[in-house]
């Protein structure tokens, strides 16, 4: 179970499950920034913490003292948790940081008309996988507007 808060209000305390219905309900109301800021946070936040935890683990720790030698630290700390067992978190490739997007993208195919008898252009749809999402608010945008393409 998760809980999505915005402020003092709290928004979900159901397990979650999205369809494309929930996410025009988020625009609908607005909140679909303060969704997005909050999905890219936390990828960031479970990368960083999961590469200090496993990190422990190779080296031994169990999993209550790797879960315990994390409590508390700061984002820097745990940079430099890392970076003592010679792990640059930076330097990592972004989609082991902010994840990976899966979207529909549409692209032009030439195929053939066999009753006119000629060329014609087909618009089809491929899955694409893109390992090298945005940031910030660019991430945000770029999300809104995939939102906005896929609107019937």
């Amino acid at each position: 179970m998760y809980s999505l808060r915005y402020g003092d209000e709290e928004l979900s305390k159901k397990a979650v499950c999205f369809t494309g219905g929930f996410f025009k309900w988020m625009r609908l109301y607005g909140w679909e920034k303060v969704w997005y800021s909050y999905i890219q946070e936390y990828a960031h936040r479970n990368s960083l913490n999961a590469h200090c935890y496993w990190m422990l683990r190779k080296q031994g720790e169990s999993p209550q003292k790797a879960t315990k030698a994390m409590e508390g630290k700061s984002n820097a700390e745990k940079n430099e948790l890392l970076f003592s067992g010679n792990i640059n978190y930076n330097q990592l490739p972004s989609w082991q940081k902010r994840g990976l997007g899966l979207y529909y993208k549409t692209y032009e195919k030439t195929g053939y008309d066999p009753i006119r008898q000629e060329n014609v252009a087909c618009a089809r749809s491929q899955i694409w996988t893109d390992m090298e999402l945005e940031l910030g608010e660019k991430y945000r945008e770029w999300v809104i507007g995939l939102l906005e393409r896929q609107e019937p």
